[in-house]
């Protein structure tokens, strides 16, 4: 933590410890001045500081306490029976209140937030079940939450709280790709585990993350994979179960969503005990619209990852399963009639359905698509994209692979400029340490990635060369054509649409920072055969990167710092076109700077799935309000006019096409054609 995010802390413990027999918590802008300026004449830390500069804190502090979050809502089974409550108050919760300080030291999250969260995570650990409760049971339960809304964190919680209240065994299936898998292990490692584990006999002995905030004796569960590996069966023999059997803290597998590493799970329970397992099983199946879905068209046969996770559940005496996702149009589509078919093996969530409500500074589908003025700000069509479309027809997407690219369309090298006069903007702000990301996913073939890379590397070069070569230059020449151009987007990108938010710096001062920026700027494709972005390495001096890539990039990788998009991919259904917005997040201090440069098309179907989104939040509101349970899941998905579905077909086995007949009353609607 650095010296501004370390005095920032401090001015929010003293600030919360003022205010916090607020129920809800909240502080007013004077209020939070008051205490600012009134703590720098107390403080030495504080005595030096500026007026400017404790205007600047109060700014922060002002942005951060200004931020909301509803409980979300949920349907649950009518023969639920609340017990966490109950217990509550004889459960030592040592993970969960570390990973609590550890989110209020962090300062990214503000206490009323982190105090929605707490509740919310109560809420779901509810629906869990309880682990010390005797006897055989399941629990199948789905969480929705925005993209890139915050579920890590929200999972992490219920994880540690699980932990707390005594769920033995813990697997989080996240994602498909090893890159995903990755970046999930060291989250938790931070948020639960507290050490890096180099192998499953080995932690390492530095303690990091929550656990450096724990009361003692400090704990930690075992780990059953590690940053380095997904898991083994071959080293977990021998030494991990006798382990798992013997600790009495609990066990944690982050897993790919993988048949194999499914199966060599199943085998390693099974040579724990041949029959069911005396214990409690948690298991969050992370992306659970992706690949957990029993597609197969028999209805007496399932799919291998649908199969494996099923075959885990029935392993164990007590087994709640969580499925999070953004995008659950695939999951509510699987057929409750099944269960007594299936002998109640199937994944619908029969139990308990929760969408959570993102807090207000999170921007996501709806501000930037259905939001005019964000969206005239943020949203750039492109309309030249030839070189990536097939002979047939040139404003078609697809391509195949090994389609030769020889040159890139000039929205591409403009979007390029841009990114490069962000990540200035933030440097003058005071954010050159940050984390600076721009993605171009234009095709999902490695041959076609690579190509991209290189002219995107000598596109690069190119711009590096001339700025160096005129940056001390007064005036404009021939020769500085392209700070001619870096002039005029700054103009229009900046200048002229300016943000009330923010201020701007002059073009001398942007001109004066091009080279720098140009000269840290790592061109790099991600997949899986040219590896993965490694934010941590250059968690001191910041990443900036232009990320190329395909799979890696469309679905749950969290992309640090993302201020420019250049998408050109073809989805064929809501879910697979809205894992693509990695762009939606939180943006503190730089929101104003981010560009999403996709076809008119694609900018159409987001809106049509933006509209679906919400429609299917406000049916499940609606069945909240009326004491539904998920069994009574007759939700209605918004068909688009054109030519995308809603998932894939073999996800809608058991859907029907109907009309409805659509009323308008209490409803406020802006008609642009009839």
């Amino acid at each position: 933590m650095n010296d501004y995010e370390s005095i920032k802390f401090l001015l929010m413990s003293l600030i919360e410890a003022t205010y916090n027999n607020r129920k809800p918590f909240f502080v007013s802008s004077e209020e939070i001045r008051r205490e600012v300026f009134a703590t720098s004449k107390t403080l030495p830390l504080l005595k030096n500081l500026t007026r400017e500069a404790l205007d600047i804190y109060c700014k922060d502090l002002e942005t951060m306490y200004d931020i909301s979050q509803e409980f979300g809502y949920s349907v649950k089974a009518s023969n639920h029976k609340p017990w966490f409550d109950d217990r509550k108050p004889k459960i030592d919760f040592h993970y969960w209140n570390r990973f609590n300080k550890y989110l209020k030291r962090e300062g990214q999250i503000p206490s009323q937030i982190i105090s929605i969260l707490d509740n919310v995570s109560d809420e779901i650990v509810d629906y869990l079940g309880d682990p010390t409760l005797e006897g055989s049971w399941k629990r199948k339960g789905m969480v929705v939450g925005q993209v890139q809304s915050g579920k890590t964190t929200n999972y992490s919680s219920v994880i540690c709280k699980a932990a707390d209240v005594g769920y033995k065994i813990i697997i989080l299936l996240a994602g498909v790709t090893n890159d995903l898998r990755r970046q999930t292990q060291q989250r938790l490692n931070h948020a639960f585990i507290g050490k890096n584990a180099t192998s499953l006999r080995e932690m390492e002995t530095g303690i990091i993350g929550a656990a450096n905030f724990a009361d003692p004796p400090r704990k930690h569960p075992q780990n059953g994979t590690t940053l380095r590996s997904d898991f083994s069966l071959k080293q977990a023999e021998g030494f991990l179960g006798s382990n798992i059997q013997s600790n009495t803290e609990p066990t944690i597998f982050i897993c790919k969503k993988n048949t194999s590493t499914l199966k060599n799970l199943k085998k390693f329970f099974e040579v724990m005990a041949p029959n069911i397992l005396p214990y409690s099983l948690l298991l969050i199946d992370d992306e659970a619209d992706n690949a957990s879905i029993n597609t197969s068209g028999d209805k007496t046969r399932v799919t291998r990852i649908n199969e494996g996770i099923r075959d885990l559940l029935v392993k164990f005496e007590k087994s709640s399963y969580i499925g999070y996702t953004a995008t659950p149009f695939a999951n509510i589509f699987i057929d409750p009639d099944t269960e007594e078919e299936m002998e109640k093996q199937d994944l619908f969530p029969s139990d308990y359905i929760k969408v959570l409500e993102p807090p207000s500074n999170y921007i996501g589908p709806e501000k930037i698509f259905l939001d005019e003025d964000i969206s005239e700000r943020a949203v750039r069509i492109v309309d030249d994209y030839a070189v990536f479309s097939s002979e047939k027809d040139e404003m078609d997407l697809k391509h195949k692979n090994l389609a030769p690219i020889d040159d890139l369309p000039e929205s591409l090298f403009e979007a390029i400029r841009i990114f490069i006069l962000s990540k200035v903007i933030r440097t003058l702000r005071g954010e050159e340490k940050q984390h600076a990301t721009m993605m171009i996913n234009v095709s999902r073939f490695n041959s076609v990635q690579d190509d991209v890379h290189g002219l995107v590397y000598d596109y690069i070069n190119e711009l590096s060369h001339h700025v160096e070569l005129n940056a001390n230059v007064s005036y404009l020449s021939k020769k500085s054509d392209i700070l001619e151009m870096f002039k005029d987007d700054y103009q229009n990108e900046f200048l002229d649409i300016k943000d009330k938010k923010y201020t701007y710096p002059d073009w001398k001062q942007i001109r004066s920072n091009l080279t720098k920026v140009i000269r840290s700027i790592k061109v790099q494709v991600v997949n899986m055969k040219r590896g993965s972005l490694d934010y941590e390495q250059f968690k001191d001096e910041g990443l900036t990167v232009i990320a190329i890539g395909g799979l890696a990039l469309s679905r749950g990788l969290t992309l640090e710092g993302l201020m420019v998009s250049y998408i050109l991919r073809n989805a064929s259904a809501y879910d697979t076109l809205m894992q693509m917005g990695r762009w939606f997040g939180y943006r503190k201090n730089y929101d104003d700077l981010c560009r999403l440069y996709l076809p008119s098309q694609s900018n159409s179907y987001y809106q049509d799935v933006t509209e679906a989104m919400l429609d299917l939040s406000d049916q499940i509101k609606t069945m909240e309000q009326l004491n539904k349970t998920p069994l009574d899941f007759g939700l209605r998905v918004r068909e688009n006019r054109g030519a995308i579905r809603i998932t894939a077909a073999n996800k809608m086995k058991t859907a029907e096409k109907i009309l409805v007949s659509v009323g308008y009353a209490g409803k406020h609607i802006q008609s642009h054609n009839l």
